[in-house]
């Protein structure tokens, strides 16, 4: 059976999932907090798969650092760093769930000034029909809310919607909100595959 067969939406996280850049996030975080002037990012204490409001204020607060303040140095930093490339197969993965009628979203722990650019600079913005940000949802995964929301909006049940991730804390809110989950890294217990595979099989839908 198709993978996407039994489901009427895809909700897809941003980083590391659908950007290409995770080699550029804790990197964009530690140049801010250094032009903050304030001591940098310890070995293990980047938490990895949280929302950037919850990452601002664990990395901001205990340097007296206003996590606001440290999000724009954020989106200033990934801007200079990140090329804005999409990961490989994700445009064509998109193109073909849209053409085929299934509902498309993205739930999001970032900030919407970051993302929607990105989405745009690659022509898939308009492939969208909910876009949920970390300003849209007062808790981050792994609490569901995020998901649950843009399930709302697309008016699609929880058991019609899959989630394409790469984290454990993603995972496990998709899990929380009732979705199925396939991850595009190898995690213990969830199905994975590449959006390169994911377009493959999306082609074969009918």
């Amino acid at each position: 059976m198709n993978t996407f067969s039994n489901y009427s939406a895809v909700i897809f996280d941003f980083k590391g999932t659908l950007a290409n850049d995770e080699h550029i996030v804790k990197k964009a975080y530690s140049t801010a907090l250094s032009d903050l002037g304030v001591e940098p990012i310890a070995e293990g204490e980047f938490p990895r798969g949280r929302n950037d409001k919850d990452i601002a204020a664990k990395l901001g607060e205990p340097r007296g650092v206003d996590p606001q303040l440290l999000i724009a140095g954020f989106v200033e930093n990934y801007r200079a760093l990140s090329n804005q490339t999409l990961l490989a197969g994700a445009k064509e993965l998109l193109r073909t769930l849209h053409e085929h009628g299934i509902k498309l979203a993205l739930a999001s722990g970032t900030v919407r000034e970051l993302v929607e650019p990105i989405l745009q600079r690659n022509n898939v913005l308009d492939l969208f029909d909910a876009i949920i940000t970390s300003e849209d949802t007062a808790m981050g995964k792994p609490d569901p809310q995020g998901f649950l929301l843009a399930a709302q909006e697309l008016q699609v049940p929880p058991n019609k919607t899959l989630v394409i991730e790469d984290s454990k804390a993603g995972v496990l809110a998709a899990q929380a909100a009732g979705m199925d989950v396939i991850s595009v890294e190898d995690l213990p217990g969830v199905p994975y595959a590449s959006l390169v595979e994911l377009h493959q099989e999306a082609k074969q839908l009918p």
